[in-house]
């Protein structure tokens, strides 16, 4: 019976041998050094999770090939993984920035370390009435980013990948999104 990692590394394999078989047949005709197709990943955090090294793994090693990559995320903390390729912050927008600031004051208030992420404080802001639109936020940064391919690595960020217009959407999907929201609750825009 094989290891669990010898399993995750054969399924963090196959992922990349799936994306790029995808890319050359999408395009349909190989990359080349002289012109890399510009691929971004899209994603809501980079906080440590399986999913998020699954898409680091599938990143880097598209980067080995000779894709240009990037990823797009909106939050979090990548220093737990050595990622190979550029990650783009989102610069969040001014409310939201006035609203880390106060749900980080709060827990300090409490004595607790804690990163305040898009995820909590849009739900905090959300329930005082206040609404940010954090699909808008992600879709501009796609579209100034300029790709040939962005893919969605979650059932929201798939709104943001397809309302960027870019050329060849994609969406990476590592699990039943149905699953997601009956845990989540149904995400609104």
């Amino acid at each position: 019976m094989p290891s669990l990692i010898a399993s995750l590394k054969a399924l963090i394999n196959s992922y990349h041998v799936i994306f790029s078989s995808l890319l050359t047949v999408y395009f349909k005709k190989p990359y080349t050094c002289e012109n890399p197709v510009k691929i971004a990943f899209a994603m809501y955090g980079t906080g440590l999770a399986g999913g998020v090294r699954a898409i680091f793994e599938v990143a880097n090693r598209l980067h080995e090939r000779g894709y240009n990559i990037r990823i797009i995320a909106l939050g979090g903390d990548h220093s737990w993984f050595k990622v190979k390729v550029p990650i783009h912050y989102v610069n969040p927008p001014r409310i939201l920035s006035l609203g880390i600031k106060t749900y980080k004051l709060l827990r300090h208030a409490k004595a607790r370390k804690i990163n305040a992420s898009y995820f909590d404080v849009a739900t905090l802001m959300r329930k005082l009435g206040l609404h940010i639109d954090l699909i808008k936020v992600l879709t501009e940064a796609i579209i100034e980013h300029g790709v040939d391919v962005a893919i969605a690595t979650w059932y929201p960020t798939a709104l943001s990948v397809w309302l960027s217009n870019v050329s060849k959407p994609l969406y990476f999907m590592q699990d039943f999104h149905e699953l997601v929201q009956e845990a989540d609750g149904i995400y609104t825009a």
